[in-house]
């Protein structure tokens, strides 16, 4: 423990001398961000757990994991030979309003990441002033305990305009969760953001309240680290050119570092405080979504819209998250102008018949994803779909979602949305019987990406073992 403290001690001196500039040199001007700092329930990729966690959680001090993430801002890029963060991710995705869609670009191709003594010798490269000036932009510290995450957020303060998207807000995340024992999963975000639409003139102020405010994210990239940090083989940094067009600098070093049990009562509480104000703030959105008639009212007033160009876009994927019709979503997001003409066409008229189904939220829900498999299935019949397409029908269905045969298959029968839930994954537990190795490894990728796969099941392995943990896993369902 000593030796640990010691290494903790000397990576913290060394970070501290990185924001002291020497007497007489002038400061680094840095970008003008907001900055913000936060904890919730949950996990980087499980998302936000349920209000009943909060109170199964264990407040003990000494059973927390004291973190600390910082960012120092740099005037001349470090990166040099730094392994690119890609090789040491689990998952790294590109993802349009919370839904992946493509491999990540700006970040895994950028990205770079120092571990361990490579972290430690950036940080007296930084000291020595080897890079120019450094500045420190934001720093969050404290205790999780299992089950919660910290998340330190830099929001460009004036958006950038674009010639696609409009004017475009850039931030860039990192969060740390609780993992096993007394370690964490990282993970890096790089977002633009685009601000919310101007109010309507015509709405009431009480409306506008009323109204579920639209997602303000429209690209977020995310790396997560395959390796949990510990004390032992942390600090880690993260190195990237400054995704902010103000200041002085060129990159971000982003030091994250996980510092075994905390004992800090007070940190803990701080962490529980920011956990209910989360999730509070995530209780009053969904009130105004649930809203019987308001929810009537906006799904019609989309349903008006996918006939016009300019919003048939934006309509179509509110449509798809207000009736969990996933893949209806994908298409939304991803799909060309072309495609998406192409497949609200092929939707029930957007008249009376489509118009009835409002009234049921899950049939409208139904309707716009029994569309998508059916207009995609048929699409890739034709032509070879675009990767984004068929990469969402595969993260959707899994290996029903290679052929249009198999897609058919899906759609015989169902008459919900969880039907066809239920139809894929019976398809890839199908395919775990399969003789082909490929097709059991996607099929075993797919349910263990959701947590289904079946308890030890290797798609490798020989044909009697495999058979033994599908007759296992059956017995127990």
């Amino acid at each position: 423990m000593r030796t640990l403290a010691l290494a903790v001690g000397f990576v913290l001196s060394v970070l501290g001398a990185c924001a002291s500039a020497p007497r007489g040199e002038p400061q680094l001007v840095g970008p003008t961000v907001v900055i913000a700092r936060g904890h919730q329930l949950g996990s980087i990729l499980g998302g936000v757990a349920p209000e009943a966690a909060l109170a199964e959680l264990d407040a003990s001090p000494e059973h927390a994991l004291g973190y600390r993430i910082r960012v120092e801002y740099v005037e001349l890029d470090p990166r040099g030979e730094l392994p690119s963060a890609a090789a040491a991710a689990r998952l790294f995705a590109t993802l349009r309003g919370g839904e992946p869609i493509a491999a990540t670009g700006r970040l895994t191709l950028a990205a770079r990441l120092a571990r361990g003594d490579g972290a430690r010798r950036l940080a007296e490269r930084l000291a020595a002033r080897e890079f120019g000036r450094t500045r420190e932009l934001a720093r969050l510290e404290g205790a999780l305990p299992a089950g919660t995450l910290g998340a330190l957020t830099l929001t460009a303060e004036q958006p950038v305009p674009t010639p696609t998207d409009g004017p475009l807000r850039k931030s860039l995340r990192c969060e740390a969760a609780r993992a096993a024992d007394f370690t964490a999963t990282v993970a890096l975000a790089l977002l633009d953001l685009a601000p919310p639409p101007l109010a309507d003139p015509r709405e009431a102020s009480e409306e506008a309240a009323e109204r579920a405010p639209e997602p303000a994210r429209v690209l977020d990239e995310v790396i997560v680290l395959a390796d949990a940090l510990d004390a032992a083989n942390g600090p880690l940094a993260w190195v990237l050119p400054s995704p902010f067009v103000d200041g002085e600098g060129s990159a971000l070093v982003v030091f994250v570092e996980a510092l075994g049990p905390s004992n800090d009562a007070a940190a803990v509480e701080r962490t529980l405080a920011d956990c209910r104000d989360a999730l509070a703030d995530t209780q009053q959105r969904a009130q105004r979504v649930d809203d019987v008639e308001t929810r009537r009212q906006e799904l019609a007033s989309a349903l008006g819209s996918l006939g016009a160009a300019a919003n048939r876009r934006s309509s179509l994927l509110f449509l798809a998250q207000a009736t969990g019709a996933a893949l209806a979503g994908d298409l939304a997001l991803a799909a060309d102008e072309t495609a998406l003409d192409a497949y609200v066409k092929s939707l029930p008229s957007t008249g009376d018949e489509l118009a009835r189904v409002v009234v049921d939220g899950s049939t409208l829900g139904f309707v716009l994803e029994r569309g998508a498999y059916a207009f995609l299935a048929k699409l890739g019949s034709e032509t070879p779909l675009a990767p984004e397409l068929s990469g969402a029908l595969v993260r959707r269905a899994g290996e029903a979602g290679r052929s249009s045969g198999a897609i058919e298959d899906l759609l015989a029968g169902a008459k919900t949305v969880a039907d066809l839930e239920r139809a894929a994954l019976d398809s890839n537990r199908i395919a775990l019987e399969d003789s082909t190795l490929a097709v059991r490894v996607r099929g075993f990728d797919w349910l263990a990406a959701r947590g289904l796969a079946p308890a030890g099941y290797d798609p490798f392995g020989e044909a009697q073992a495999r058979r033994a943990a599908l007759e296992a896993a059956e017995a127990t369902r």
